[in-house]
C-alpha cells in the first residue's frame, strides 16, 4: 500500500511538473528564451528561430549584413553548429554572445579550409513591440497589389514572444493614395489585411479589417494624434499600436496598425448597413449624377435611415475615383460606410449634410442646432494644434447616428503630413493657423477646404467654447509635453533605426532619427506655447532639452558652382539677412539640397549639417 502511494504521489508530482512545464513554455510572457541557429555568408545570410517556424533573412547594404530580430527573440548565445560557415572574433574564436544595435566587425571562417574573411554584422532589436508575421505564397512583397487582394498567412507574436493570433486564410493588399508610392520593391509601402472574422489584435477592439500604415521619420506623429485625440475626450479616435513586420523572412519596417475609419463592432458601433448593401446589391453598376454616385440598387426606403453614416471631406480628384460619394456646393464628400452605398443612401446623406451646412452659414440662432460641438471643438483644435495641411480638404471625417438629426466630428485621421513636417514656411511657422495655410494651399493648388470651422468661429458662443475647451484639455496637452512624447520616443527608437536602416541606409541613421524627433519637439512646444497665448491659458511646460553643444556646417550652393559656408549652433533659427544673398526678383530663397525640399526660414532650426540651392520661383 505504501509503495503504491508514493507512486501515486509521484505520479501527481509529474503531472504537476509537466502541466507547470507546459504552461511556462506555452503562456504568454513566460516562455523559456530561444537561440536561434545562425547560417552566415556574405549576401547569403539567414536566422532560423526553429520553435516559432520563423526565419529573419540578412539584409546586405553599405558593405555590411544586418539583422532585424523580433523584440521576443533572444540572441544572447548564437548556435552555429549546423553553419558550414562560422562568425568569429579577430582571434578565431567564435562569436557567442552578439554586440546589439551597433554594426561590429567580424571575420568569416570557413569551416573547409580555415580562411577568415572580414566582415560586418548589425544585429538590431526593438524593445517591447508586437511582431507581425505575414506569409504569402508564390509571392514576394513587392508582389501585393495597391488594389487587389492577394492569400496571406498572418501571424501575431507578443513583445514578449506569445502566438496571439494565427490565420492561413486572410488577405493583403495595398492601401493609401499619395503615401503607395511606384516600384515596391524599392520603397516601404502601405498595407491593409482583412481577416475572416472580427478579431481583437494587440489588445485593441475587434474588426476584420486592419490598416498597416507608416509614419513620418519619426514614426509618431499619427499614434501621437490618435491617442491624444481619445484623451481630450473624443467619442470615435483610432486604436493603434507600433509592430515590426515581416513578409516572407524579409523585415519591413515598424509599422502602425490600427483600424482604418469605419463602422462596425470594432469602430463606431452604430449600426453598419453594409451587409444589407452586399445582399442586395447583386452586381449593380455605380450610377454618377451632377452631385451624387451611388450604386443601382435600393434596399429599401425605409431601410436607408435605420444605419449610421461615416463620410470624409474629400479631394475632388479622390471622389473621381470612389463609387459612392455627394457633392454639397464646392465640397466632395466620400462615403466611407456603409460600404456599397446605393444612390438611395448617398441621397439620404446628401439631403442631411445639406441642412447642416445650411444651419451653418446661416449664422443664426440655430447656426448649432444640427452639429454636436463637443466632436467638431476637439477635432478642430486638433487640426489647429498639429497645422495638419490636409485640414479641411481631406481626411477630415464625420457621422451621423440613426435617429438623430446631429452631425458628429471625427474620427482624427492621418497626420504624418503634420506638426510642420510638410517642406515650405507657411507649414512650419508655429504662430501660424490651419486657415492661413488652407488659403495657401487654395492659393496655389486651387483644392477647396470645408470651411465650416472657420465659419463657426465667427460665433462668439462656439469661440468661447472653442477656447474652454482648449482651457480643459490643457493637462493633457502639458503630459504629452512632459512625459507622452519622451514614452514614444524611447519605445520607438530602436524600431525606428532599423526602419531607416532597411530602407535609407545606415550613414547618419540615428541621427536622421534624432534630428527628426528634436524638430518634432520644437514644433509642439512652440505651437502649444502660441496656442495658449491665443487661448488665455497659463503656460508652465519647461522648454524641451533637445539642444546641445554641437556646431552644424551649412553649405550653400549658387548655379554657377560657387558655394558658401557658415557654422552655427545647434538648434539655431536663422533670419532672412543671416544667409548668405541672391537676386531675390529670381529666387525664392534657400531649398535643402535632399528629398523634402524644405525652404530654409526662420522656423526651421538646425540640428545637423544641411545643404542647400537656390529655389526658383
Amino acid at each position: 500500500m505504501m509503495n503504491n502511494k508514493i507512486i501515486r504521489t509521484g505520479i501527481c508530482l509529474f503531472s504537476v511538473f509537466i502541466l507547470a512545464f507546459i504552461y511556462i513554455f506555452f503562456s504568454g510572457d513566460s516562455f523559456a528564451r530561444q537561440t536561434g541557429k545562425l547560417m552566415v555568408s556574405p549576401g547569403n545570410t539567414i536566422l532560423y528561430f526553429n520553435r516559432f517556424g520563423l526565419e529573419v533573412k540578412g539584409w546586405d547594404n553599405d558593405g555590411c549584413t544586418f539583422f532585424f530580430i523580433p523584440s521576443y527573440i533572444d540572441v544572447k548565445d548564437i548556435d552555429q553548429s549546423e553553419s558550414v560557415i562560422k562568425i568569429c572574433t579577430e582571434g578565431g574564436d567564435e562569436i557567442k554572445e552578439p554586440v546589439m544595435n551597433r554594426v561590429i566587425d567580424v571575420l568569416v571562417k570557413s569551416e573547409a579550409d580555415g580562411s577568415l574573411t572580414p566582415w560586418r554584422l548589425g544585429f538590431f532589436q526593438s524593445d517591447d513591440l508586437y511582431t507581425i508575421d505575414i506569409s504569402l505564397e508564390g509571392l514576394e512583397y513587392y508582389d501585393i497589389d495597391h488594389y487587389e487582394y492577394t492569400g496571406a498567412v498572418i501571424d501575431v507574436y507578443s513583445p514578449r514572444g506569445r502566438l496571439t493570433y494565427h490565420e492561413a486564410d486572410a488577405l493583403i493588399k495595398g492601401r493609401g493614395n499619395s503615401s503607395w508610392l511606384p516600384d515596391p520593391e524599392y520603397h516601404k509601402e502601405p498595407y491593409q489585411f482583412k481577416l475572416p472574422d472580427d478579431i481583437s489584435l494587440c489588445g485593441m477592439k475587434s474588426t476584420d479589417k486592419w490598416a498597416l500604415i507608416y509614419d513620418d521619420p519619426t514614426r509618431i506623429r499619427n499614434k501621437l494624434s490618435y491617442d491624444l485625440s481619445a484623451n481630450m475626450g473624443m467619442e470615435y479616435a483610432i486604436e493603434s499600436e507600433w509592430a515590426d513586420v515581416y513578409i516572407n523572412g524579409d523585415y519591413m519596417g515598424c509599422y502602425l496598425l490600427c483600424h482604418e475609419p469605419d463602422i462596425g463592432s470594432g469602430d463606431l458601433n452604430i449600426g453598419s448597413l453594409s451587409a444589407y448593401n452586399r445582399h442586395y446589391m447583386n452586381g449593380a453598376e455605380v450610377i454618377e449624377t451632377s452631385d451624387l454616385k451611388g450604386y443601382d440598387y435600393s434596399i429599401g426606403s425605409g431601410r436607408v435611415s435605420d444605419g449610421g453614416y461615416l463620410i470624409e471631406k474629400n479631394a475632388e480628384e479622390r471622389y473621381r475615383n470612389k463609387n459612392s460619394g455627394f457633392k454639397s456646393g464646392d465640397d466632395f464628400f466620400t462615403i466611407k460606410s456603409p460600404g456599397y452605398a446605393s444612390l438611395d443612401e448617398a441621397g439620404y446623406i446628401r439631403d442631411f449634410v445639406g441642412r447642416v451646412d445650411e444651419k451653418i452659414h446661416n449664422n443664426g440662432t440655430e447656426q448649432l442646432s444640427m452639429i454636436d460641438a463637443y466632436s467638431f471643438a476637439r477635432q478642430y483644435l486638433m487640426t489647429e494644434l498639429s497645422l495638419d495641411p490636409d485640414g479641411g480638404f481631406t481626411s477630415c471625417y464625420f457621422y451621423k447616428k440613426p435617429g438623430e438629426d446631429i452631425l458628429y466630428a471625427g474620427p482624427c485621421w492621418d497626420y504624418d503630413g503634420a506638426y510642420g513636417r510638410w517642406t515650405d514656411p507657411v507649414y512650419k511657422d508655429y504662430n501660424s493657423s490651419t486657415f492661413v495655410i488652407q488659403k495657401h494651399i487654395s492659393d496655389t493648388s486651387g483644392g477647396v477646404p470645408l470651411d465650416w470651422d472657420k465659419v463657426l468661429l465667427e460665433n462668439t458662443e462656439y469661440s468661447d467654447y472653442v477656447a474652454a475647451v482648449f482651457r480643459e484639455c490643457m493637462p493633457e496637452y502639458e503630459k504629452l509635453m512632459t512625459s507622452g512624447i519622451d514614452e514614444y520616443y524611447r519605445k520607438i527608437f530602436v524600431s525606428a533605426c532599423m526602419d531607416q536602416i532597411r530602407w535609407e541606409g545606415y550613414i547618419g541613421y540615428e541621427d536622421k532619427i534624432r534630428n527628426s524627433y528634436k524638430q518634432l519637439r520644437f514644433f509642439l512646444y512652440n505651437r502649444l506655447k502660441h496656442m495658449a497665448e491665443v487661448y488665455g491659458c497659463a503656460y508652465s511646460i519647461p522648454e524641451p532639452d533637445i539642444y546641445d553643444d554641437t556646431s552644424h556646417v551649412l553649405t550653400f550652393i549658387y548655379e554657377d558652382g560657387h558655394t558658401e559656408e557658415m557654422t552655427v549652433k545647434d538648434g539655431a533659427q536663422l533670419q532672412q539677412e543671416e544667409l548668405p544673398d541672391f537676386d531675390r526678383s529670381r529666387y525664392e530663397g534657400w531649398r535643402s539640397d535632399d528629398q523634402y525640399l524644405s525652404l530654409l526660414s526662420y522656423y526651421d532650426p538646425i540640428f545637423e549639417d544641411r545643404s542647400f540651392v537656390l529655389a526658383h520661383y
